[in-house]
């Protein structure tokens, strides 16, 4: 038997969540369990950064200078094609959503949404795809 995908893993927690699957093999447990300690530690991951950050840069550290050291490691990002770049950014991200008291995954599950509806557009001569707005 081949192993299940993320996604169906996802689908099985859901269908076992809401009561549509009353058994469940001891390898599928054991990969739903897997799977949600891994959820667990992204989620974790927010709070640790802004925790850290905390620690580290104190009062030193404001929501505009997070947001300004993004934009200096998205040109980073932009300029490379090392993963770590985009580490980069992602950590600044949970820092500001830690800072700003929001949750990352949250409000991006929730644009992912609003962008599954949208029609979008064609690439302008830098490549940007936006949104056609109504």
């Amino acid at each position: 038997m081949d192993e299940p995908t993320t996604e169906q893993l996802k689908q099985l927690r859901e269908d076992i969540l809401s009561g549509l699957v009353m058994t469940v093999t001891t390898e599928h447990y054991k990969q739903l369990q897997a799977e949600n300690e891994r959820l667990k530690g992204i989620l974790n991951l927010q709070k640790e950064t802004g925790e850290w950050a905390n620690e580290t840069f104190g009062k030193g550290q404001t929501v505009i200078g997070i947001i300004n050291h993004l934009i200096k490691e998205v040109c980073e990002l932009r300029d490379s094609d090392r993963p770590e770049e985009a580490a980069d950014c992602l950590l600044l991200l949970f820092q500001h959503a830690h800072e700003c008291e929001y949750d990352l995954l949250e409000e991006a599950k929730k644009k992912h949404e609003i962008n599954l509806k949208r029609k979008w557009g064609k690439p302008d001569e830098y490549g940007v795809i936006e949104h056609i707005k109504p």
